[in-house]
């Protein structure tokens, strides 16, 4: 089962970024002042968590949102997540779908 965490986030989001500008979002531009090329290539790969601070800003230099990304979870943690978020916010629930999805 694949887990989502910050450094897929941070990954994923440099590389959409880089069709944009790719020498602005390569690895050593994204981490200049911030951490070593290798420590941000362990943290993209899952190899290395990083530190809050490492992390809130990388995240601020790719221009993503904070609070969000600080999550390690299954598909399954992520799919029960957002079936609670739709229930409290919207009223819907999916409940019988899920079985189907996991």
């Amino acid at each position: 089962m694949p887990l989502y965490s910050v450094g897929k986030v941070i990954k994923e989001a440099r590389e959409r970024l880089r069709c944009l500008d790719k020498k602005k979002y390569s690895q050593e531009n994204l981490c200049d002042g911030i951490c070593s090329v290798p420590t941000l290539s362990k943290i993209e790969c899952g190899l290395q968590n990083p530190s809050k601070k490492v992390m809130e800003a990388l995240l601020q230099r790719l221009g993503l949102p904070i609070g969000i990304y600080n999550i390690s979870a299954t598909d399954k943690e992520l799919v029960l997540y957002c079936h609670k978020q739709v229930k409290d916010l919207f009223g819907y629930d999916f409940s019988a779908y899920l079985t189907a999805l996991m």
